[in-house]
């Protein structure tokens, strides 16, 4: 099993068409689970579940910015640091 360190250091060895690639590939994806989303709200049943889905998707985006913004700054500081 390869671990984190082996893929960041492989994604920074790719040529930025490549890079665009995957994070176009990443948004379509997101895209796509949103517009089926969208699409389940038509069945009654299924319809509070994906509006309870996209709220709880609105509610995580904040924790997550925060929660990205303090894991790369104690990543910067364990590279400063000099750690392993």
């Amino acid at each position: 099993m390869r671990h984190a360190k082996y893929y960041i250091q492989e994604l920074i060895h790719l040529s930025e068409e490549a890079k665009a690639m995957i994070l176009m590939r990443a948004v379509i994806v997101i895209y796509i689970l949103f517009k089926i989303l969208y699409f389940l709200k038509v069945n009654d049943s299924l319809g509070l579940m994906t509006t309870l889905l996209l709220g709880v998707f609105k509610g995580v985006i904040p924790f997550l910015v925060i929660f990205f913004l303090l894991v790369i700054f104690f990543a910067v500081m364990a590279a400063i640091l000099g750690a392993n």
